[in-house]
C-alpha cells in the first residue's frame, strides 16, 4: 500500500452515522489492531500519509508529482512478482 505525501486515509461515513463497511470493519482490524482501529473508526478524522505509515495503513508514503508516485506505485508491483 503506497500513498504520496498528500494522501489521506480515513473512514468519513462514520461522521454520518454510518457504519463502516467491510474494509473497515474487518480488513483495518487486521493490518493495524484493534485498538488502533476503534479509534480511526470512532473519530472519523482523515489521517495524514506520515501516519498512516506509522500506524501500519501504508507500507511507503512517496513524494513528487503524480508521475513520480505512479512510478514508484510501477515499481513496488514490480518487485512483488514472481514472473
Amino acid at each position: 500500500r503506497l500513498g504520496s505525501t498528500r494522501a489521506q486515509a480515513g473512514l468519513p461515513e462514520v461522521n454520518l452515522g454510518i457504519l463502516p463497511g467491510a474494509g473497515g470493519t474487518q480488513r483495518l482490524p487486521r493490518l493495524i489492531g484493534a485498538e488502533k482501529s476503534v479509534d480511526f473508526m470512532c473519530r472519523g478524522a482523515p489521517m495524514k500519509a506520515q501516519k498512516a505509515k506509522e500506524v501500519g495503513l501504508l507500507d511507503e508514503v512517496i513524494e513528487g508529482d503524480h508521475a513520480a508516485v505512479l512510478q514508484a506505485c510501477v515499481d513496488f508491483a514490480l518487485s512483488k512478482t514472481s514472473v
